[in-house]
């Protein structure tokens, strides 16, 4: 019984972090930048006249560098906590064009002049400020949606000057984003030097890769990760939805270290050996004094204990009804 009631608790626990964390914005994970370059392939109807329909070449950054700061908000809802935060991260870096002998395609089938470099964000209610991308000196606005979801589901994207290839192509934007509890980013760059520091002191470095370095103090944490593309299963190009990049997938999780819910439930585990030990010291003392211990105080014995197993679950907290 006391089990089901962490449970009900928690569960409205949950409810109420997805209903703040649905009007600020959800778990962020974050794809990109990438190049979505469209090509043609060319087949014979039904009729036997030839058409073509577009694919997408996706090619990734050769070089990836993400510097950001995060600053947490704890939100209350009634009694529930939520965690959530602004991120501000720096993008830069520089793709590569592969050969034409790499792509084993026909140079006239490919538009470079076509081509869309993407971001992809999970929740795009979290976007604070305009993305304003530098790609080769020339200033582009980002505009909502993806010309391809081989990738990412959601994002941002905007059409670029016409691709050159065997030349580099370097780019930098500045990404003010919400979020609720953890941010995540996927290596999609050749090499990826990824750095991010906050205020929060108790994060939670989860997914396929650990930081290279980090030092978490009491005022704050800061974290960095090196990544090579040989750590990943997926190559810099490919044509259409060939490769999945979100199992390679890191970050970090600002979590409660004093989650209630959590530690009622490892206390309520062990409720069968503090009635066994409870019960068992009236017994001996009845026992051993010859005094017979009447049945309701035994009963009265149990509802005190279920009693404190429920005043677990009640705290005092600073009660705020707005988000």
């Amino acid at each position: 019984m006391i089990k089901n009631l962490i449970s009900e608790r928690q569960n409205r626990r949950d409810a109420a972090v997805q209903e703040i964390s649905q009007k600020w914005g959800g778990l962020q994970t974050i794809t990109g930048p990438f190049l979505s370059v469209p090509f043609k392939t060319f087949f014979k109807d039904t009729d036997g006249k030839t058409q073509f329909k577009l694919g997408y070449l996706q090619i990734l950054p050769e070089t990836l560098d993400v510097t950001g700061e995060i600053k947490p908000d704890v939100r209350y809802r009634s009694l529930f906590e939520a965690v959530l935060y602004n991120i501000r991260l720096k993008f830069s870096g520089n793709f590569k064009l592969p050969s034409m002998t790499q792509l084993n395609m026909d140079p006239d089938h490919i538009l470079w002049d076509k081509a869309y470099l993407s971001l992809g964000i999970t929740d795009m209610r979290g976007i604070q400020d305009k993305i304003i991308i530098h790609f080769n000196g020339a200033v582009y606005n980002a505009e909502p949606g993806l010309k391809s979801a081989d990738l990412a589901e959601a994002g941002v994207s905007t059409m670029i000057s016409p691709l050159t290839p065997n030349e580099p192509h370097a780019f930098s934007f500045d990404l003010n984003l919400n979020g609720s509890e953890q941010v995540n980013i996927i290596p999609v760059g050749e090499s990826n030097a990824v750095k991010i520091n906050s205020s929060w002191p108790s994060p939670s470095f989860n997914g396929a890769f650990l930081p290279a370095a980090r030092e978490v103090k009491k005022d704050g944490f800061s974290a960095s990760w090196n990544i090579l593309h040989l750590n990943r299963n997926y190559p810099q190009f490919w044509e259409g939805s060939q490769y999945k990049v979100t199992p390679s997938a890191f970050g970090v999780k600002l979590i409660l270290t004093a989650d209630i819910y959590q530690k009622s439930m490892r206390l309520a585990k062990y409720s069968i050996m503090f009635l066994v030990f409870t019960f068992s010291a009236f017994f001996f003392s009845e026992v051993i004094n010859k005094r017979r211990v009447h049945p309701i105080q035994y009963i009265l014995i149990g509802m005190a204990i279920l009693i404190f197993y429920t005043l677990v679950l009640s705290r005092i907290t600073p009660l705020s009804w707005s988000c």
